[in-house]
């Protein structure tokens, strides 16, 4: 038989731009449902984390400064909790240099000591840029000194862990049970500071906020690599600053001995928290977790609060952006142009290609635009979020992936149809046929039944009526015989107007009671055919039928031998009839034996 030319090979393997189109869909949607079942959320956050890592080291804040103390300041102290008189004195130095606001974040709602309680109320009470925290537990605040409370000069310490117990989100403010809105620590901090810059907060449409150049935008649960996110209060993303070396930072025993900076607290926002191991507050953050060995240790609270307070001046002076993610719409669409990109790649490779049935350069071509494809999608959202926009990155990723295997498996299918099909009749061809006749006699346990058909004097008929309409005749014989036969039964164009059935596991009477089937079927076609030699002048089909029983040795030529002599029979006789091969189960026709 001809083999098909490769230019046939590579024509039949171009899809029409819908089935790129529809496959691209396909594999974006699968993406973007699965990962609506939050399974990329690790991955995402792993990416987010790594970006935050790879910035270049920026410039501490030149408006914030830092008040620690660690186990050395503990030390010093003699005590903890911080005595009530040394923590008065602190307040009061701080103070005496004028910072624009100070936010203190302890803990602070009993006495401290045998003395200094008075003391440590009065610079609470005189300190009126003096900002406390508190915890928001079941709807009730708890931690704050009685006397800020009473001024109204208590705000929110609480910071927000993802479920891997790290920081990447910012709470600003919460919405208590009565109605009223409670500011969290640094938003507070940075109200204040930008108050004397002429920088007020304006609610634009009910929920997002112009703070002088910077517009917040709050979290609703699906930004970026979140999924269902507890979108609780007002949260934006986190966008770090970096940690504590990268602030700048006075430790309490340089204020207790007076040797602190007048320039770097004048006119700045102060925030004054402990930095002490001992102490347990602190935080996982996208700087803790990486692979390497210089990896950073849990970062102090109130350096967390610090960088809440740098996020938002620093954008409201227009001197630093906000991390900003995209709508979901254009997160969908960003995952389908990845689709058709898998989808154009494995169409081109394949299209291209030198080699039959998915050689060899077929897979290396794929390969390698797939690397090229992930590594293009990975530099750009890495660049983005550099650039302060997150792109979640396993939706593209996947459906990428997901395009380029289903593109191969539609490949794949195209070239086995075009190795096994019959290209008119859509039925198996004589190379298929031979192979699965090989199997099926090759079963030494299973009946091997073997049908030939031939169209009643299609020789005439193409005469009659044309190439075109002998065409249209063959195909609809073809598929009204796949209608007919059992599910598991082979169809197969042996050559011509020839067809052949494969029947395996079948009986010859079985046999004989398909075949029938089969011409009364093919008769009630009604193709007409005035040349035909019986009387109802429409085309007819003469079967004959053989037999490989488990108890004979069999060759395929001698099966399709001996089906060949019944369908002589058949058309001697007077064709539109079924005829067995009658012989003893033990026997070979004479003609096969001479």
């Amino acid at each position: 038989m001809k083999r098909p030319s490769l230019e046939k090979f590579q024509k039949f393997r171009l899809l029409p731009w819908y089935q790129h189109c529809a496959n691209a869909t396909l594999s974006a949607a699968i993406a973007i449902g699965l990962s609506f079942t939050g399974g990329f959320q690790l991955v995402e956050w792993a990416f987010f984390d790594q970006t935050i890592r790879m910035r270049p080291k920026e410039q501490p804040d030149p408006n914030i400064v830092v008040v620690t103390f660690d186990e050395v300041d503990l030390e010093k102290v003699g005590t903890w909790p911080i005595p009530d008189d040394t923590l008065a004195t602190i307040l009061d130095r701080v103070t005496a240099y004028e910072p624009r606001v100070i936010g203190l974040d302890l803990y602070r709602n009993l006495p401290v000591g045998n003395d200094g309680y008075e003391a440590l109320v009065q610079a609470f009470s005189s300190n009126t840029n003096l900002y406390g925290v508190s915890q928001q537990v079941e709807g009730e605040t708890t931690g704050a000194p009685e006397i800020l409370k009473k001024y109204d000069r208590v705000r929110l310490a609480d910071l927000i862990l993802d479920v891997d117990s790290k920081v990447r989100r910012a709470l600003l403010s919460i919405r208590d049970p009565e109605g009223e809105i409670k500011l969290a620590l640094g938003t507070q901090l940075a109200l204040n500071f930008l108050e004397a810059e002429g920088i007020e907060p304006e609610v634009l449409d009910g929920e997002s906020i112009q703070l002088g150049n910077a517009r917040l935008f709050p979290l609703h649960g699906t930004e970026g690599g979140y999924v269902r996110m507890d979108g609780g209060g007002y949260q934006i993303l986190l966008n770090y600053r970096g940690i504590e070396a990268d602030f700048h930072t006075i430790s309490i025993t340089d204020i207790l001995e007076e040797r602190m900076p007048e320039e770097l607290i004048r006119d700045r926002i102060v925030i004054i928290g402990a930095t002490a191991s001992t102490l347990n507050d602190f935080f996982q953050t996208p700087y803790n977790g990486s692979l390497s060995s210089t990896s950073i240790s849990p970062v102090p609270g109130v350096i967390i609060h610090a960088n809440i307070t740098s996020q938002l001046v620093s954008a409201a002076l227009g001197d630093r952006a906000l991390i900003r993610t995209l709508p979901d719409y254009v997160e969908w669409l960003w995952a389908f142009v990845w689709a058709m990109l898998g989808t154009a790649i494995t169409a081109w490779s394949l299209n291209n290609s030198q080699r039959l049935f998915g050689g060899n350069r077929d897979k290396l071509n794929i390969f390698i635009g797939f690397v090229l494809l992930e590594s293009a999608l990975l530099a750009i959202a890495t660049t983005s979020m550099l650039l302060n926009v997150w792109i979640p990155i396993m939706p593209a990723s996947l459906g990428l992936g997901l395009a380029i295997f289903s593109s191969l498996l539609l490949s794949n299918r195209q070239l086995h149809g075009l190795a096994t099909l019959d290209e008119l009749t859509k039925v198996a061809n004589r190379r298929s046929f031979d192979t699965q006749l090989s199997q099926a006699i090759a079963d030494p346990d299973s009946n091997c039944s073997l049908i030939l058909c031939d169209i009643d004097n299609f020789k005439l008929y193409n005469d009659t009526y044309g190439h075109q309409a002998g065409d249209t005749c063959l195909y609809r014989v073809a598929q009204k015989m796949r209608e007919t036969v059992r599910q598991r039964d082979i169809v197969a164009r042996y050559g011509g107007e020839e067809f052949a059935i494969i029947l395996k596991g079948t009986s010859l009477e079985l046999a004989e009671e398909i075949a029938q089937r089969i011409c009364k079927q093919i008769f009630s076609l009604n193709i007409p055919h005035d040349t035909s030699s019986n009387s109802a002048k429409v085309v007819t089909m003469s079967c004959g039928v053989s037999i490989r029983r488990t108890t004979q040795k069999m060759t395929t030529t001698e099966l399709i031998q001996m089906a060949d002599q019944a369908l002589y029979l058949s058309k001697k006789q007077g064709r539109n009839r079924v005829t067995l091969y009658k012989k003893m189960s033990n026997q070979l026709p004479d003609s096969l034996n001479s």
